[in-house]
């Protein structure tokens, strides 16, 4: 019912900009949400079905926001960001999903859900590319401005400048353990994790996959949380947009990411993502294990939770995946520049 009304809240207050500029002001000054840009009205439930899956540019999403005045705990927020962005990346690109609810049962970090939807939450469904690239959008526009930074929000997504869903993050409404309200989603929930999981190793708790090993050896640079969070979000992003125009069983070949976003990374100084496969020649499908996105998706949304559980928000100079015992790749993330010391190699 509270994701109905925000829609509706969000129809409400797009409406009033048709109205004179002290009327809608007026109007507002009494509204939990502010709006964060000054936009015509549009149609809320255009249809967006046509969307061409297989060709969404990145360039053609934007959102728009209104923001509460209720502020969300830090951790348990962007801890449910980084776990949504991996549910987003691993359930496919090109897939189109129903309305869904993101919640850690975690006790740490289930104090905030997130919720995303098509324009018609009850029958509708958005493309997880548009899903991806707006939620990244969202959460770049919250971590740039300390004034709406962690407050309750919810932002509309547009491709080509069509509607085509809703992001919301909110309090959640019910907490581990209590029987789930109805809201016309469907609720995909992280298992909880292992506080005394051994530091040194990560051991793919929250996405409960055996198979995978994650040894991480961190640097001296200190990178500030914002960075760290928004990078993981952007390189998943990334890492989910290159596997979907390969063949599904392709193997990563190697590459290097950069991520520079104002405010949420430092100026001058973008972050940068680089893995190579291991093995000579690299291992492939015919050989298995071998080096494949979803490892990769997987082993950089445990990095805030290493940092977090260590207290060392730090550079990562060598992260190994290993698959059933095998390495199958090593990747580093540092700030570029020359503070770095593995930047450049």
């Amino acid at each position: 019912m509270r994701f109905f009304c925000y829609q509706l809240m969000y129809l409400f207050l797009s409406t009033l900009l048709a109205v004179s500029i002290g009327a809608a002001a007026a109007g507002r000054s009494s509204r939990p949400f502010s709006r964060s840009t000054t936009n015509s009205s549009l149609d809320l439930y255009a249809n967006n079905n046509d969307l061409e899956v297989g060709a969404i540019d990145p360039a053609k999403i934007e959102t728009r926001a209104l923001y509460s005045e209720t502020r969300l705990p830090e951790t348990s927020f962007l801890q449910t960001a980084v776990d949504t962005m991996v549910r987003l990346a691993l359930f496919g690109w090109e897939n189109r999903m129903p309305a869904k609810r993101f919640v850690i049962d975690d006790p740490r970090y289930a104090q905030v859900q997130i919720v995303i939807s098509p324009l018609d939450p009850q029958r509708g469904t958005i493309t997880t590319a548009c899903a991806i690239l707006g939620f990244l959008d969202a959460m770049r526009k919250i971590l740039y401005s300390p004034n709406v930074r962690m407050r309750e929000c919810v932002f509309r997504v547009f491709y080509d400048r069509q509607p085509v869903g809703f992001i919301q993050i909110e309090p959640r409404t019910s907490q581990p353990g209590v029987s789930e309200a109805s809201i016309g989603t469907q609720r995909d929930t992280i298992p909880a994790t292992d506080a005394n999981a051994a530091a040194a190793n990560l051991l793919s708790p929250a996405w409960q996959d055996p198979h995978l090993e994650v040894a991480v050896t961190q640097g001296v640079i200190s990178l500030n949380v914002y960075e760290v969070f928004f990078s993981v979000l952007a390189f998943i992003q990334s890492a989910a947009a290159i596997a979907a125009r390969q063949p599904g069983n392709a193997r990563v070949v190697d590459f290097t990411f950069h991520v520079d976003a104002l405010h949420t990374t430092t100026p001058g100084y973008p972050m940068v993502l680089s893995a190579h496969n291991v093995g000579n020649p690299p291992r492939t499908a015919a050989n298995p294990p071998y080096f494949e996105f979803k490892w990769l998706v997987k082993a950089l949304g445990q990095l805030p939770q290493y940092m977090l559980d260590n207290r060392s928000f730090k550079d990562i100079h060598e992260m190994t995946l290993k698959v059933d015992g095998v390495a199958v790749a090593k990747a580093y993330m540092v700030r570029s520049g020359e503070n770095s010391p593995v930047a450049n190699s």
